[in-house]
This record gives C-alpha cells, structure tokens and sequence, in this order.
C-alpha cells in the first residue's frame, strides 16, 4: 500500500473526478482549487507521476 499525505490524496481525486466529468485538468486549476502555489501543485505532481499514481 502507497501512503499519501492528505494533500497528495486530495490532489489525486481532484484529478481523478475532473477527468471523469471530461473537465481540463491543468497545474492552473488545481492551483486555485488547491489554494496552493503553481510550484507546489507541479512538484507533487511529479512526484506522483514518479510512484505511477497520475
């Protein structure tokens, strides 16, 4: 089992529910949806791209 902090969690279904109601998903969007920083949101990303989750 993967252990994800609460923000990689909420990150990942943020994503996950966007791309099934067929929405864009871009660092942007899950910047303002996040409250958190462009950077932050692209290095968890990578990150998590990096463990095959995204």
């Amino acid at each position: 089992m993967i252990n994800l902090t609460d923000f990689e969690r909420k990150l990942v279904q943020i994503v996950r529910n966007r791309k099934i109601m067929g929405k864009e998903v871009t660092i942007s969007i899950l910047s303002k949806l996040m409250n958190r920083s462009k950077q932050e949101i692209r290095e968890t990303v990578n990150k998590l791209k990096e463990k095959n989750i995204l």
